[in-house]
């Protein structure tokens, strides 16, 4: 560790320290707003008047703030805090064709809004205009400011008097216009977005343009982070295992979207991964579930919120990663106990333990995702979570069990 690093550390706050500092400027640039913070969840909601209250999750910039030299820490400050003065409603401009030029389609994880929706206070319904653009992506609508971006719901939509769709044309059009620059080749048929802009990953909306890129087969992206976008060709195994080392590199990112990959297929973005006997199939593999896991995660721990401390009968199942000892290859599990009312993520395998009375575990097996659906669906029903959950109802007996067990992987 070089010397500016150890500086650096030393005169880095504590997360509660760096909280109450954002309050304090947050404060003094909205004068009458309440402010609360939830030490817990390392979040700070601000509310003004009568509306909604705004969340600022402060993993993220944190992050961003411990690892900046001093200079960037300030601009890191200033530019949370006029987030909390620009990207409000009644920021945005009063007509749409005073706002049209303003508005841009903005690409993310479908999981933040999951997670903002089910941690909404009283029962308020958060109206942005997102919808499901690819499996584990989504798509909005967002407000550019100078410093900041906004997310336009759609009551504002109803203000401007336009509908999603037409405001999306608009959104696009506008994407189009700030993106005349080359992509970077960084590999032999592998094209690595060079904006930077905060939008490089909501370009994979603009399929004409990633189609114009030359590759070998379909066109395949990957969006690690929002600022990386990422196109190879789905009969380029070289190039697809450059994607996928790009990816992985991108796992320690706080911005980090997806490690799941898509292929161009009509205008259309759907899921893909490489053949089993691809060089690439692994790597794919190991950066997609390693993104799940921290989306299972996540929503673990707002499932278990949302339950409160009194539930002590219900199992929020996680999504635990093994690696196999011979093979080096990765796959997800996770456990269906008996005696509770689970609430499980959809995994490789599942393991039943069984509880005696003593309140000690001992497995019975383990059988695959596909097995367990088959023979016990009426047992497991899916759930309106993102990432997708089931609900189990009671427990199946040892024969069921044994009819449907694999063995353990090696």
């Amino acid at each position: 560790m070089g010397m500016m690093d150890k500086l650096r550390r030393q005169f880095t706050p504590d997360g509660r320290k760096f909280a109450h500092m954002l309050m304090k400027r947050f404060q003094q640039a909205n004068a009458g707003a309440t402010l609360r913070y939830d030490e817990e969840h390392f979040c700070i909601f601000l509310r003004r008047g009568d509306t909604p209250e705004m969340q600022y999750f402060l993993g993220t910039v944190y992050a961003d703030y411990c690892r900046s030299r001093s200079a960037d820490r300030k601009r890191i400050i200033d530019g949370l805090t006029a987030t909390t003065v620009e990207a409000v409603p009644d920021a945005f401009a009063t007509t749409w064709e005073e706002a049209k030029a303003r508005v841009l389609p903005r690409i993310r994880d479908r999981v933040t809004y999951a997670f903002m929706r089910k941690r909404a206070s009283n029962g308020e319904k958060l109206n942005f205009t997102d919808e499901p653009f690819t499996e584990h992506l989504a798509l909005e609508l967002v407000y550019d400011f100078p410093n900041s971006i906004g997310s336009i719901n759609r009551d504002q939509l109803a203000k401007w008097g336009v509908t999603r769709d037409q405001a999306l044309a608009a959104a696009r059009d506008n994407l189009w216009a700030i993106s005349n620059r080359d992509f970077k080749l960084v590999a032999p048929g592998v094209h690595v977005s060079n904006w930077h802009d905060s939008y490089d990953a909501s370009r994979l909306f603009l399929h004409d343009l990633i189609w114009q890129l030359p590759v070998r087969g379909d066109h395949v992206a990957m969006t690690p982070t929002r600022n990386d976008l990422i196109v190879t060709g789905s009969d380029d195994p070289q190039g697809l295992a450059a994607m996928a080392g790009i990816a992985t590199a991108c796992l320690s990112d706080p911005r980090f979207i997806t490690g799941a990959a898509v292929r161009l297929e009509n205008n259309k973005w759907v899921s893909y991964m490489p053949p089993a006997d691809s060089p690439a199939f692994e790597l794919f593999r190991h950066v997609s579930l390693v993104g799940i896991a921290r989306d299972y995660q996540q929503q673990g721990e707002v499932l278990t919120d949302a339950l409160g401390q009194d539930d002590s009968q219900t199992h929020i199942g996680r999504f635990l990663l093994f690696e196999s000892v011979d093979s080096k290859k990765v796959s997800s599990k996770t456990l269906w106990i008996e005696g509770c009312r689970n609430i499980l993520p959809r995994v490789d395998r599942i393991m039943f333990m069984a509880r005696d009375k003593n309140d000690e575990f001992r497995s019975l097996g383990q059988s695959t995702w596909q097995a367990v659906q088959t023979t016990l669906g009426d047992m497991i029903q899916p759930t309106d979570d993102y990432p997708p959950r089931f609900l189990t109802t009671g427990f199946p007996t040892e024969q069921q069990i044994k009819a449907i067990a694999v063995k353990e992987l090696a």
